[in-house]
């Protein structure tokens, strides 16, 4: 290989296009590992590649893998195990109850009070027969329906 990675492996992965895997490969890339591929898959490819290249006996064999810890708890030893009863927490004083305050009364709610009494004043009145009522305001309800108005001062 003039110019090339000689007895090199190159192997890539991820997401990569099927129109680029197709020209990688034709310029000599090894295999192209996806996502989600397993790592002792690849581990084994390369082996493999290696083996091939120069040898099955060029390889040490692969360790074992690592024992697993002592305090690893198994599912048999959690199906048995008894959980310690919770510490006692400290006592929370109570809350004092809130003193309950009555809503306002809005001066929507004193109008539409101030029309329904009207309208049955009218319709007994009228025999029962439906009339339509233009409420009188009561000063009360008409202070409230009503913004203040600004007293002009004098400008000099």
């Amino acid at each position: 290989d003039s110019g090339g990675i000689g007895d090199k492996l190159l192997t890539g992965g991820g997401i990569i296009p099927a129109d680029d895997v197709q020209a990688l490969m034709q310029q000599g890339v090894g295999r192209l590992f996806g996502p989600g591929t397993n790592t002792g898959d690849i581990i084994t490819y390369i082996r493999a590649w290696y083996s091939d290249r120069y040898g099955a006996d060029a390889l040490p064999p692969l360790p074992p893998p690592p024992s697993r810890p002592v305090h690893v708890v198994g599912s048999e030893a959690m199906a048995q195990h008894t959980p310690k009863p919770a510490r006692a927490a400290a006592p929370v004083p109570a809350a004092k109850p809130a003193k309950q305050k009555r809503a306002p009364a809005k001066p929507a709610a004193a109008v539409k009070k101030l029309v329904k009494k009207a309208v049955k004043k009218a319709v007994r009145k009228s025999g029962g027969k439906s009339v339509p009522v233009k409420p009188k305001a009561t000063k009360q309800a008409a202070s409230k329906a009503a913004p203040a108005k600004k007293k002009a001062g004098r400008r000099r």
